[in-house]
C-alpha cells in the first residue's frame, strides 16, 4: 500500500489519494481518498485493514482503511500509544514492533489486552541495521 505526496516547485504537497498492490496481478489500483492530506510518518496493516499516521498542519492524525467500504476513517489514536514511535509489521497475522530503540528485539501486540509483550523474535545476537541481523530474525520492516 502507499500514500504520499510529491514535490512541485521545490515544495512538498501532499496528497490525500492512497494505492494498493495486488501481487497476484502486479497491479498498483487507486482506492478511496484519504480523510485529510497528510505527511505520512507511519503506516501499518493489521487485520486487514491499513493504518496510517500523518501530520495536518502541525496536528497529528490518524486514519484507518477498510478495504470491504473502500472508505477511510479518522481514529482517535494509534494501537498502544506508548510504541507509536516505531516501525510495525505483521507476519502470520501478528502485529510486532521494535522492544527497544535499536532494534535488536520485537514486542508483539495482544489485542485481548491491548498491550505489547514480548516475542519469540530475538536479533540481539547482532545489531538490527546489519544486513545479517534481519536475514537472522527472517523478517523486514517496510516504511511509508
Amino acid at each position: 500500500m502507499s500514500g504520499g505526496g510529491l514535490v512541485e516547485r521545490r515544495k512538498l504537497v501532499h496528497l490525500k489519494s492512497a494505492e494498493v498492490y495486488v501481487p497476484i496481478k502486479n497491479k498498483w489500483s487507486f482506492v478511496a481518498d484519504m480523510t485529510r492530506c497528510l505527511e505520512l510518518v507511519d503506516g501499518y496493516v493489521y487485520n486487514g485493514m491499513w493504518f496510517v499516521k500523518g501530520f495536518f498542519g502541525k496536528c497529528i492524525v490518524h486514519q484507518v482503511y477498510d478495504p470491504v467500504t473502500d472508505e477511510w476513517l479518522k481514529i482517535d489514536n494509534d494501537i498502544v500509544a506508548p510504541r507509536r514511535i516505531y516501525p510495525k509489521i505483521t507476519i502470520d497475522g501478528n502485529l510486532y514492533t521494535s522492544g527497544c530503540e535499536d532494534g535488536c528485539k520485537f514486542d508483539l501486540y495482544d489485542a485481548a489486552t491491548d498491550t505489547w509483550v514480548p516475542s519469540n523474535i530475538d536479533c540481539s545476537k547482532s545489531c538490527i541495521w546489519d544486513r545479517n541481523a534481519i536475514d537472522t530474525c527472517k523478517c523486514e520492516e517496510y516504511y511509508l
